[in-house]
Protein backbone atom coordinates (compact mmCIF):
# COMPACT_ATOMS: atom_id res chain seq x y z
CA UNK A 1 0.00 0.00 0.00
CA UNK A 2 1.00 3.26 -0.70
CA UNK A 3 0.07 6.73 0.71
CA UNK A 4 -1.91 8.65 -2.29
CA UNK A 5 0.47 10.68 -4.36
CA UNK A 6 -1.97 12.03 -6.53
CA UNK A 7 -5.33 12.28 -5.02
CA UNK A 8 -7.21 12.20 -8.19
CA UNK A 9 -5.27 9.85 -10.01
CA UNK A 10 -7.65 8.11 -12.73
CA UNK A 11 -6.52 3.92 -12.17
CA UNK A 12 -10.15 3.46 -11.01
CA UNK A 13 -10.34 -0.45 -9.51
CA UNK A 14 -6.99 -0.97 -9.54
CA UNK A 15 -6.31 1.54 -6.31
CA UNK A 16 -8.90 1.62 -3.50
CA UNK A 17 -8.44 4.99 -1.27
CA UNK A 18 -8.97 5.40 2.28
CA UNK A 19 -7.66 8.37 4.72
CA UNK A 20 -5.81 8.13 7.67
CA UNK A 21 -5.99 9.61 10.73
CA UNK A 22 -3.67 10.61 13.31
CA UNK A 23 -5.17 12.31 16.31
CA UNK A 24 -2.65 15.31 18.15
CA UNK A 25 -5.55 16.32 20.60
CA UNK A 26 -6.79 14.23 22.23
CA UNK A 27 -4.03 11.61 22.58
CA UNK A 28 -6.65 8.74 22.32
CA UNK A 29 -9.19 8.21 20.33
CA UNK A 30 -10.19 4.89 21.14
CA UNK A 31 -12.19 3.36 23.42
CA UNK A 32 -10.88 2.65 27.06
CA UNK A 33 -11.38 -0.47 29.05
CA UNK A 34 -10.75 -0.68 32.89
CA UNK A 35 -11.22 -3.57 35.22
CA UNK A 36 -13.84 -2.52 38.00
CA UNK A 37 -15.05 -5.20 40.13
CA UNK A 38 -14.28 -7.73 38.31
CA UNK A 39 -15.53 -6.05 35.16
CA UNK A 40 -15.09 -4.67 32.23
CA UNK A 41 -15.83 -0.84 32.60
CA UNK A 42 -15.94 1.21 28.99
CA UNK A 43 -14.94 4.55 28.47
CA UNK A 44 -15.63 6.45 25.02
CA UNK A 45 -12.57 7.22 23.07
CA UNK A 46 -12.27 11.19 23.12
CA UNK A 47 -13.35 13.66 20.78
CA UNK A 48 -10.98 14.83 17.91
CA UNK A 49 -9.93 18.41 18.22
CA UNK A 50 -7.14 18.87 16.24
CA UNK A 51 -5.00 15.83 14.32
CA UNK A 52 -3.17 15.07 10.70
CA UNK A 53 -5.65 13.25 7.83
CA UNK A 54 -3.45 11.33 5.21
CA UNK A 55 -4.90 9.68 1.99
CA UNK A 56 -3.97 6.19 1.27
CA UNK A 57 -4.80 3.68 -1.62
CA UNK A 58 -4.20 -0.21 -1.02
CA UNK A 59 -3.90 -2.05 -4.35
CA UNK A 60 -5.14 -5.53 -2.51
CA UNK A 61 -7.49 -6.69 -0.04
CA UNK A 62 -4.14 -7.97 1.88
CA UNK A 63 -2.80 -4.91 1.68
CA UNK A 64 -5.42 -2.87 3.53
CA UNK A 65 -5.81 -5.73 6.03
CA UNK A 66 -2.25 -5.12 7.28
CA UNK A 67 -3.20 -1.22 7.88
CA UNK A 68 -6.05 -1.88 9.70
CA UNK A 69 -3.76 -4.48 12.20
CA UNK A 70 -0.90 -1.41 12.17
CA UNK A 71 -3.80 1.30 13.66
CA UNK A 72 -2.64 2.73 16.57
CA UNK A 73 -5.23 4.33 19.47
CA UNK A 74 -4.60 7.60 18.24
CA UNK A 75 -5.47 6.63 15.00
CA UNK A 76 -9.16 6.13 13.09
CA UNK A 77 -9.93 5.71 9.45
CA UNK A 78 -12.36 7.91 7.21
CA UNK A 79 -13.44 6.62 3.80
CA UNK A 80 -14.23 9.96 1.98
CA UNK A 81 -10.94 11.81 1.42
CA UNK A 82 -10.18 15.64 1.53
CA UNK A 83 -9.44 17.45 -1.35
CA UNK A 84 -5.14 17.65 -0.71
CA UNK A 85 -3.71 14.11 0.10
CA UNK A 86 -1.98 15.57 3.94
CA UNK A 87 -3.38 18.21 5.31
CA UNK A 88 -4.28 19.14 8.68
CA UNK A 89 -7.06 18.83 11.02
CA UNK A 90 -9.07 20.34 13.35
CA UNK A 91 -12.38 21.93 14.50
CA UNK A 92 -15.24 23.69 12.40
CA UNK A 93 -14.68 26.97 15.23
CA UNK A 94 -10.55 26.46 14.88
CA UNK A 95 -10.85 26.36 10.87
CA UNK A 96 -12.98 29.58 11.17
CA UNK A 97 -11.35 31.07 13.73
CA UNK A 98 -8.17 30.73 11.47
CA UNK A 99 -10.08 32.25 7.98
CA UNK A 100 -9.88 28.82 6.38
CA UNK A 101 -6.61 28.56 5.95
CA UNK A 102 -5.61 26.25 2.69
CA UNK A 103 -3.62 24.08 4.82
CA UNK A 104 -6.12 23.14 7.08
CA UNK A 105 -10.09 21.44 7.27
CA UNK A 106 -12.69 20.53 9.07
CA UNK A 107 -13.80 16.98 9.63
CA UNK A 108 -17.04 17.42 7.75
CA UNK A 109 -18.43 16.01 4.34
CA UNK A 110 -17.88 19.60 2.84
CA UNK A 111 -14.19 18.79 3.38
CA UNK A 112 -13.99 14.73 2.62
CA UNK A 113 -15.95 13.34 -0.22
CA UNK A 114 -16.45 9.91 -1.05
CA UNK A 115 -13.53 9.16 -4.01
CA UNK A 116 -14.90 8.76 -7.94
CA UNK A 117 -12.98 5.75 -8.17
CA UNK A 118 -12.07 2.95 -5.22
CA UNK A 119 -12.71 2.86 -2.58
CA UNK A 120 -13.76 1.04 0.94
CA UNK A 121 -17.26 -0.12 1.85
CA UNK A 122 -17.48 -0.64 5.29
CA UNK A 123 -20.70 -2.72 7.07
CA UNK A 124 -20.26 -2.99 11.12
CA UNK A 125 -22.94 -5.75 12.44
CA UNK A 126 -23.76 -5.15 16.49
CA UNK A 127 -25.89 -8.07 17.76
CA UNK A 128 -29.42 -6.67 18.82
CA UNK A 129 -29.60 -5.81 22.72
CA UNK A 130 -30.16 -9.52 24.30
CA UNK A 131 -29.35 -11.09 21.79
CA UNK A 132 -26.20 -13.85 21.22
CA UNK A 133 -24.03 -12.53 18.48
CA UNK A 134 -24.17 -13.83 15.26
CA UNK A 135 -20.50 -15.49 14.04
CA UNK A 136 -19.08 -14.08 11.13
CA UNK A 137 -20.37 -16.72 8.33
CA UNK A 138 -23.89 -16.26 9.94
CA UNK A 139 -23.45 -12.39 9.35
CA UNK A 140 -22.22 -12.28 5.31
CA UNK A 141 -24.82 -15.31 4.88
CA UNK A 142 -27.57 -13.08 6.04
CA UNK A 143 -26.47 -10.17 3.47
CA UNK A 144 -25.86 -12.63 0.74
CA UNK A 145 -30.03 -13.87 1.23
CA UNK A 146 -31.11 -9.66 1.10
CA UNK A 147 -28.39 -9.52 -1.84
CA UNK A 148 -27.27 -12.52 -3.97
CA UNK A 149 -24.97 -10.24 -5.96
CA UNK A 150 -22.79 -9.90 -2.69
CA UNK A 151 -21.68 -13.69 -3.01
CA UNK A 152 -18.26 -14.43 -3.29
CA UNK A 153 -17.19 -10.70 -3.48
CA UNK A 154 -13.99 -10.07 -2.33
CA UNK A 155 -13.84 -8.73 1.50
CA UNK A 156 -12.07 -8.65 5.10
CA UNK A 157 -14.01 -9.57 8.54
CA UNK A 158 -12.75 -8.64 11.54
CA UNK A 159 -14.73 -8.70 15.03
CA UNK A 160 -15.56 -5.43 16.67
CA UNK A 161 -13.37 -3.30 18.38
CA UNK A 162 -15.01 -4.22 22.00
CA UNK A 163 -14.38 -7.40 21.46
CA UNK A 164 -12.28 -10.33 23.57
CA UNK A 165 -11.38 -8.31 26.10
CA UNK A 166 -9.16 -10.58 28.29
CA UNK A 167 -8.30 -10.20 32.13
CA UNK A 168 -4.60 -11.53 31.83
CA UNK A 169 -4.46 -12.57 35.64
CA UNK A 170 -7.06 -14.91 35.27
CA UNK A 171 -7.09 -15.97 31.31
CA UNK A 172 -10.88 -14.92 31.33
CA UNK A 173 -12.43 -13.43 28.23
CA UNK A 174 -14.50 -10.72 29.55
CA UNK A 175 -16.58 -9.56 26.80
CA UNK A 176 -16.56 -12.61 24.26
CA UNK A 177 -17.28 -11.94 20.59
CA UNK A 178 -19.35 -8.59 20.18
CA UNK A 179 -19.91 -7.59 17.22
CA UNK A 180 -17.92 -8.16 13.46
CA UNK A 181 -16.63 -5.83 10.67
CA UNK A 182 -16.73 -6.02 7.18
CA UNK A 183 -14.85 -4.10 4.23
CA UNK A 184 -15.64 -4.59 0.63
CA UNK A 185 -13.63 -2.73 -2.17
CA UNK A 186 -15.87 -1.04 -4.11
CA UNK A 187 -15.11 0.47 -7.98
CA UNK A 188 -16.56 3.89 -7.47
CA UNK A 189 -16.81 5.04 -3.68
CA UNK A 190 -19.22 7.98 -4.74
CA UNK A 191 -21.76 5.66 -4.98
CA UNK A 192 -21.89 4.64 -1.09
CA UNK A 193 -24.31 6.35 0.31
CA UNK A 194 -26.88 5.17 -2.24
CA UNK A 195 -25.81 1.91 -1.72
CA UNK A 196 -25.96 1.66 1.92
CA UNK A 197 -29.38 3.34 1.64
CA UNK A 198 -30.06 0.18 -0.87
CA UNK A 199 -28.59 -2.46 1.49
CA UNK A 200 -31.11 -1.07 4.49
CA UNK A 201 -34.03 -1.77 2.12
CA UNK A 202 -32.80 -5.69 0.95
CA UNK A 203 -32.53 -6.47 4.36
CA UNK A 204 -35.71 -5.24 5.92
CA UNK A 205 -37.13 -6.82 2.98
CA UNK A 206 -35.36 -10.06 3.70
CA UNK A 207 -36.67 -10.02 7.46
CA UNK A 208 -33.22 -8.39 8.81
CA UNK A 209 -34.84 -5.81 10.30
CA UNK A 210 -35.94 -4.78 13.85
CA UNK A 211 -37.27 -2.11 16.03
CA UNK A 212 -35.77 -0.69 18.87
CA UNK A 213 -37.42 1.14 21.50
CA UNK A 214 -35.21 4.10 22.65
CA UNK A 215 -35.12 4.94 26.67
CA UNK A 216 -38.01 8.01 25.62
CA UNK A 217 -40.02 5.27 24.05
CA UNK A 218 -39.11 6.09 19.99
CA UNK A 219 -39.43 3.38 17.68
CA UNK A 220 -35.81 3.43 16.21
CA UNK A 221 -35.59 1.69 12.54
CA UNK A 222 -32.50 -1.07 12.93
CA UNK A 223 -31.13 -4.32 10.79
CA UNK A 224 -28.20 -6.00 11.58
CA UNK A 225 -25.64 -3.53 10.46
CA UNK A 226 -25.46 -0.03 11.44
CA UNK A 227 -27.42 2.05 8.87
CA UNK A 228 -25.47 5.35 9.39
CA UNK A 229 -21.90 4.56 8.84
CA UNK A 230 -21.54 5.99 5.10
CA UNK A 231 -20.66 9.30 5.53
CA UNK A 232 -17.64 10.50 3.94
CA UNK A 233 -16.12 12.23 7.23
CA UNK A 234 -17.07 9.64 9.47
CA UNK A 235 -14.81 7.67 11.35
CA UNK A 236 -14.16 4.19 11.42
CA UNK A 237 -12.11 3.43 15.41
CA UNK A 238 -10.80 0.33 13.65
CA UNK A 239 -7.54 0.42 16.17
CA UNK A 240 -9.46 -1.46 18.91
CA UNK A 241 -9.95 -0.69 22.39
CA UNK A 242 -6.90 0.86 24.68
CA UNK A 243 -6.74 -1.63 27.43
CA UNK A 244 -5.66 -0.72 30.95
CA UNK A 245 -3.45 -3.78 32.67
CA UNK A 246 -3.94 -6.30 33.67
CA UNK A 247 -6.97 -6.24 30.68
CA UNK A 248 -5.69 -6.88 26.73
CA UNK A 249 -7.51 -7.08 23.99
CA UNK A 250 -7.59 -10.38 21.86
CA UNK A 251 -8.95 -9.72 19.05
CA UNK A 252 -7.16 -11.61 16.33
CA UNK A 253 -5.56 -10.10 12.70
CA UNK A 254 -8.12 -9.49 10.13
CA UNK A 255 -9.32 -12.38 7.68
CA UNK A 256 -8.95 -11.66 4.14
CA UNK A 257 -12.03 -13.83 1.83
CA UNK A 258 -10.61 -13.38 -2.01
CA UNK A 259 -12.90 -11.97 -4.59
CA UNK A 260 -13.43 -9.16 -6.81
CA UNK A 261 -14.76 -5.94 -5.85
CA UNK A 262 -18.39 -4.45 -5.72
CA UNK A 263 -19.82 -2.57 -8.41
CA UNK A 264 -22.36 -1.37 -6.43
CA UNK A 265 -24.63 0.09 -8.67
CA UNK A 266 -24.72 -3.23 -10.71
CA UNK A 267 -24.56 -5.53 -7.89
CA UNK A 268 -26.44 -3.50 -4.92
CA UNK A 269 -28.98 -1.67 -7.52
CA UNK A 270 -32.12 0.69 -6.39
CA UNK A 271 -34.40 -2.12 -4.82
CA UNK A 272 -37.37 -2.03 -7.00
CA UNK A 273 -41.05 -1.82 -6.07
CA UNK A 274 -41.97 -5.10 -4.69
CA UNK A 275 -38.76 -5.01 -2.20
CA UNK A 276 -39.58 -1.90 -1.49
CA UNK A 277 -43.26 -3.10 -0.50
CA UNK A 278 -42.61 -5.79 1.18
CA UNK A 279 -39.74 -4.18 3.33
CA UNK A 280 -42.51 -0.81 4.44
CA UNK A 281 -44.76 -3.86 5.24
CA UNK A 282 -42.50 -5.54 7.81
CA UNK A 283 -41.19 -2.07 9.27
CA UNK A 284 -44.60 -1.43 9.85
CA UNK A 285 -45.83 -5.13 11.65
CA UNK A 286 -42.51 -4.80 13.75
CA UNK A 287 -43.48 -1.22 14.90
CA UNK A 288 -47.27 -2.56 15.77
CA UNK A 289 -45.55 -5.28 17.88
CA UNK A 290 -43.75 -3.20 19.55
CA UNK A 291 -45.97 -0.41 20.21
CA UNK A 292 -47.41 -0.95 23.95
CA UNK A 293 -43.62 -1.36 25.11
CA UNK A 294 -42.46 1.52 23.56
CA UNK A 295 -45.78 3.43 24.76
CA UNK A 296 -44.91 2.49 28.35
CA UNK A 297 -41.24 3.14 28.03
CA UNK A 298 -42.48 6.55 26.61
CA UNK A 299 -44.53 7.23 30.08
CA UNK A 300 -41.55 6.24 32.59
CA UNK A 301 -39.08 8.42 30.77
CA UNK A 302 -41.72 11.70 31.20
CA UNK A 303 -41.93 10.74 34.65
CA UNK A 304 -38.78 10.35 35.70
CA UNK A 305 -37.47 12.92 33.64
CA UNK A 306 -40.11 15.62 34.84
CA UNK A 307 -39.15 14.54 38.40
CA UNK A 308 -34.80 15.27 37.66
CA UNK A 309 -36.35 19.15 36.38
CA UNK A 310 -38.76 19.34 39.23
CA UNK A 311 -35.87 18.73 42.13
CA UNK A 312 -33.02 20.75 40.31
CA UNK A 313 -35.06 23.55 39.42
CA UNK A 314 -38.20 23.50 41.10
CA UNK A 315 -41.46 24.70 39.21
CA UNK A 316 -45.10 22.65 38.54
CA UNK A 317 -44.82 18.88 38.12
CA UNK A 318 -47.34 18.56 35.11
CA UNK A 319 -45.74 21.72 32.98
CA UNK A 320 -42.29 19.85 33.36
CA UNK A 321 -44.70 16.80 32.30
CA UNK A 322 -45.51 18.93 28.89
CA UNK A 323 -42.23 20.28 28.46
CA UNK A 324 -41.07 16.22 28.19
CA UNK A 325 -43.43 15.32 26.45
CA UNK A 326 -42.73 18.07 23.85
CA UNK A 327 -39.70 17.13 23.43
CA UNK A 328 -40.43 13.68 22.80
CA UNK A 329 -43.61 13.86 20.67
CA UNK A 330 -42.91 17.14 19.15
CA UNK A 331 -39.00 17.58 18.91
CA UNK A 332 -39.55 20.62 20.51
CA UNK A 333 -36.77 21.21 23.75
CA UNK A 334 -38.35 23.98 25.72
CA UNK A 335 -36.81 26.78 28.18
CA UNK A 336 -36.33 24.56 31.13
CA UNK A 337 -35.44 21.20 29.17
CA UNK A 338 -32.22 19.84 30.45
CA UNK A 339 -29.01 19.13 28.02
CA UNK A 340 -25.43 18.11 28.69
CA UNK A 341 -22.97 20.32 26.39
CA UNK A 342 -19.41 20.20 25.79
CA UNK A 343 -17.81 23.18 26.47
CA UNK A 344 -14.36 24.29 26.99
CA UNK A 345 -13.01 20.44 27.12
CA UNK A 346 -15.54 19.53 29.61
CA UNK A 347 -19.36 18.55 29.77
CA UNK A 348 -21.64 21.07 31.33
CA UNK A 349 -25.61 20.87 32.25
CA UNK A 350 -27.43 23.64 30.47
CA UNK A 351 -30.73 24.43 29.68
CA UNK A 352 -32.33 25.24 26.63
CA UNK A 353 -33.11 28.45 27.38
CA UNK A 354 -29.23 29.35 28.36
CA UNK A 355 -28.26 28.25 25.42
CA UNK A 356 -30.48 30.28 22.91
CA UNK A 357 -29.07 33.33 24.53
CA UNK A 358 -25.69 32.68 24.34
CA UNK A 359 -25.43 31.47 20.69
CA UNK A 360 -21.71 32.95 20.27
CA UNK A 361 -20.25 30.37 22.85
CA UNK A 362 -22.73 27.15 22.31
CA UNK A 363 -22.66 27.45 18.41
CA UNK A 364 -21.32 24.10 17.22
CA UNK A 365 -20.80 22.38 20.28
CA UNK A 366 -21.43 18.88 20.94
CA UNK A 367 -23.82 17.17 23.14
CA UNK A 368 -25.49 14.58 24.87
CA UNK A 369 -28.42 12.71 23.15
CA UNK A 370 -31.14 14.83 24.61
CA UNK A 371 -33.00 12.16 25.53
CA UNK A 372 -30.72 9.78 26.37
CA UNK A 373 -27.59 11.70 27.82
CA UNK A 374 -25.94 7.94 29.42
CA UNK A 375 -26.29 6.56 25.97
CA UNK A 376 -23.15 4.44 25.86
CA UNK A 377 -21.41 6.47 28.57
CA UNK A 378 -22.08 9.94 27.51
CA UNK A 379 -21.20 9.51 24.44
CA UNK A 380 -21.11 13.06 22.53
CA UNK A 381 -23.58 12.18 19.77
CA UNK A 382 -25.52 15.85 19.38
CA UNK A 383 -23.94 19.56 18.01
CA UNK A 384 -26.42 22.78 18.53
CA UNK A 385 -26.90 25.23 15.58
CA UNK A 386 -27.75 28.42 17.33
CA UNK A 387 -27.01 30.45 13.69
CA UNK A 388 -29.79 31.12 10.81
CA UNK A 389 -33.43 31.23 11.58
CA UNK A 390 -33.85 28.08 14.20
CA UNK A 391 -31.88 27.29 16.85
CA UNK A 392 -31.22 23.39 16.43
CA UNK A 393 -30.16 20.30 18.14
CA UNK A 394 -28.98 17.18 15.87
CA UNK A 395 -28.35 13.93 17.11
CA UNK A 396 -26.62 11.52 14.98
CA UNK A 397 -27.79 8.82 17.42
CA UNK A 398 -31.58 9.05 16.09
CA UNK A 399 -30.89 11.15 13.02
CA UNK A 400 -32.99 13.27 14.28
CA UNK A 401 -33.41 17.40 14.47
CA UNK A 402 -34.84 18.98 17.71
CA UNK A 403 -35.99 22.25 17.48
CA UNK A 404 -34.88 24.90 20.46
CA UNK A 405 -37.95 26.83 21.85
CA UNK A 406 -36.93 29.71 24.71
CA UNK A 407 -40.46 29.32 26.25
CA UNK A 408 -43.91 28.05 25.49
CA UNK A 409 -46.61 30.79 24.02
CA UNK A 410 -49.50 30.52 26.08
CA UNK A 411 -53.12 31.15 24.32
CA UNK A 412 -56.28 30.53 26.55
CA UNK A 413 -59.45 29.02 24.66
CA UNK A 414 -62.62 30.41 25.34
CA UNK A 415 -66.08 29.17 23.69
CA UNK A 416 -67.23 31.43 20.91
CA UNK A 417 -63.34 33.49 20.71
CA UNK A 418 -61.83 31.23 18.42
CA UNK A 419 -60.98 33.79 16.10
CA UNK A 420 -58.98 35.84 19.05
CA UNK A 421 -57.23 32.97 19.74
CA UNK A 422 -56.12 32.51 15.95
CA UNK A 423 -55.18 36.19 15.95
CA UNK A 424 -52.85 36.03 18.65
CA UNK A 425 -51.05 32.83 17.04
CA UNK A 426 -50.24 34.29 13.99
CA UNK A 427 -49.03 37.37 15.84
CA UNK A 428 -46.77 34.77 17.36
CA UNK A 429 -45.93 33.07 13.93
CA UNK A 430 -44.97 36.19 12.51
CA UNK A 431 -42.53 36.68 15.19
CA UNK A 432 -40.87 33.71 14.89
CA UNK A 433 -37.65 33.78 12.68
CA UNK A 434 -38.46 30.57 10.57
CA UNK A 435 -41.94 30.71 10.17
CA UNK A 436 -43.24 32.45 6.39
CA UNK A 437 -45.75 32.85 3.95
CA UNK A 438 -44.23 31.59 0.67
CA UNK A 439 -45.98 30.64 -2.94
CA UNK A 440 -49.73 31.07 -1.07
CA UNK A 441 -48.87 28.68 1.64
CA UNK A 442 -47.16 28.46 5.30
CA UNK A 443 -43.65 27.28 5.43
CA UNK A 444 -41.07 26.43 8.17
CA UNK A 445 -37.36 27.31 6.87
CA UNK A 446 -34.99 24.87 8.83
CA UNK A 447 -31.95 24.15 7.84
CA UNK A 448 -31.32 25.71 4.17
CA UNK A 449 -34.59 23.81 3.37
CA UNK A 450 -38.23 25.24 2.72
CA UNK A 451 -40.96 23.29 4.28
CA UNK A 452 -44.66 23.55 3.29
CA UNK A 453 -47.20 23.02 6.16
CA UNK A 454 -50.30 20.63 5.84
CA UNK A 455 -52.42 20.12 8.94
CA UNK A 456 -50.03 17.09 10.48
CA UNK A 457 -46.75 18.99 10.48
CA UNK A 458 -48.59 22.91 11.32
CA UNK A 459 -50.03 21.01 14.49
CA UNK A 460 -46.72 19.52 15.12
CA UNK A 461 -45.11 22.91 14.79
CA UNK A 462 -47.83 25.32 16.71
CA UNK A 463 -47.82 21.86 19.11
CA UNK A 464 -44.32 22.42 19.97
CA UNK A 465 -44.13 26.03 20.57
CA UNK A 466 -47.51 27.06 21.88
CA UNK A 467 -49.63 25.74 25.16
CA UNK A 468 -53.32 26.47 24.52
CA UNK A 469 -55.27 25.81 27.74
CA UNK A 470 -58.84 26.31 28.91
CA UNK A 471 -60.02 27.43 32.39
CA UNK A 472 -63.06 24.49 33.77
CA UNK A 473 -64.62 25.56 36.68
CA UNK A 474 -65.00 22.95 39.69
CA UNK A 475 -68.10 22.35 41.54
CA UNK A 476 -66.30 24.20 44.85
CA UNK A 477 -65.96 27.92 42.60
CA UNK A 478 -62.52 26.92 42.17
CA UNK A 479 -60.92 26.35 38.70
CA UNK A 480 -58.33 24.41 37.20
CA UNK A 481 -56.23 24.98 34.35
CA UNK A 482 -56.99 21.96 31.30
CA UNK A 483 -53.80 21.32 28.79
CA UNK A 484 -55.14 20.91 25.43
CA UNK A 485 -53.65 19.74 22.38
CA UNK A 486 -53.86 22.45 19.06
CA UNK A 487 -57.36 22.91 17.85
CA UNK A 488 -58.20 22.07 14.50
CA UNK A 489 -60.61 25.41 14.22
CA UNK A 490 -56.94 27.29 14.40
CA UNK A 491 -55.14 24.80 12.65
CA UNK A 492 -57.76 25.30 9.72
CA UNK A 493 -58.00 29.02 9.76
CA UNK A 494 -54.20 29.48 9.40
CA UNK A 495 -54.04 26.80 6.18
CA UNK A 496 -56.91 28.96 4.52
CA UNK A 497 -56.53 32.73 5.46
CA UNK A 498 -54.17 32.99 2.07
CA UNK A 499 -52.32 36.64 2.10
CA UNK A 500 -54.90 37.58 4.81
CA UNK A 501 -52.53 35.76 7.36
CA UNK A 502 -50.07 38.41 7.57
CA UNK A 503 -46.38 36.63 7.97
CA UNK A 504 -43.75 37.44 6.58
CA UNK A 505 -43.11 37.20 2.99
CA UNK A 506 -39.99 34.73 1.75
CA UNK A 507 -38.38 35.08 -1.86
CA UNK A 508 -35.86 32.40 -1.44
CA UNK A 509 -33.26 30.84 0.94
CA UNK A 510 -29.59 31.55 0.15
CA UNK A 511 -26.46 29.84 1.24
CA UNK A 512 -23.64 32.52 0.74
CA UNK A 513 -23.41 36.36 0.42
CA UNK A 514 -25.03 38.30 -1.89
CA UNK A 515 -25.56 41.87 -2.94
CA UNK A 516 -28.63 43.63 -1.98
CA UNK A 517 -29.97 45.89 -5.11
CA UNK A 518 -29.01 49.08 -2.77
CA UNK A 519 -25.26 48.20 -3.34
CA UNK A 520 -25.10 46.71 0.38
CA UNK A 521 -23.73 43.02 0.66
CA UNK A 522 -25.83 40.39 2.60
CA UNK A 523 -23.74 39.10 5.50
CA UNK A 524 -26.21 38.75 8.06
CA UNK A 525 -27.32 35.37 8.96
CA UNK A 526 -31.35 34.91 8.80
CA UNK A 527 -34.28 36.98 7.62
CA UNK A 528 -33.82 40.69 5.81
CA UNK A 529 -37.13 42.01 5.62
CA UNK A 530 -35.74 44.40 2.71
CA UNK A 531 -35.03 41.14 0.24
CA UNK A 532 -37.12 38.77 2.05
CA UNK A 533 -34.10 36.65 1.70
CA UNK A 534 -32.82 34.24 4.17
CA UNK A 535 -29.55 33.67 4.64
CA UNK A 536 -28.81 30.19 5.77
CA UNK A 537 -24.53 29.68 6.01
CA UNK A 538 -23.55 26.00 5.71
CA UNK A 539 -22.77 24.30 9.07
Amino acid sequence: MTKEKNPRHEDAGAKYSFTIITARNPARLTKTMTLKDGQVEKASGGQLLRGHAEVWTAESLNDFAEVLASLGHDQALTYGRPAADSIRIATKKAYQRAGRPDNLVPRDNEHFQFSTSGGVFFIDYDPEDGTTSKDADEVYTALCAAVPSLKDKGHIRWLSSSSNIINTTTGEDLTGERGRRFYFFVTDASDIPRAGAALITYLWAAGYGYIKVSKAGALLERTIVDGVVWQPERLDFAAGAYCVKPLEQQRGAPSVVDGPPLDTRRDIPDPPTEIVRLAEQNKAAAKAAIRPEAEAAKIRFIETRASEMEAQSGGNIEQHRQTVRRAVESGALVGAYPLTVQFAGKLQPVTVEVVIADPDTYNGCLTCDPLDDEYDNGRLVGKLYLKGTTPRLFTFRHNRTFTLVRDLVRVQIVTGRTADATERVLQELNSFPDVFDFGGGVVQVSGGNVYRQDRASLRQLIGGRFQFYRIKTQPNGGSVEIALEPPNAILEAILSNGTQRQLKRLTAVISAPVMRLDGHLLTAEGYDPDTCLVLELAQ
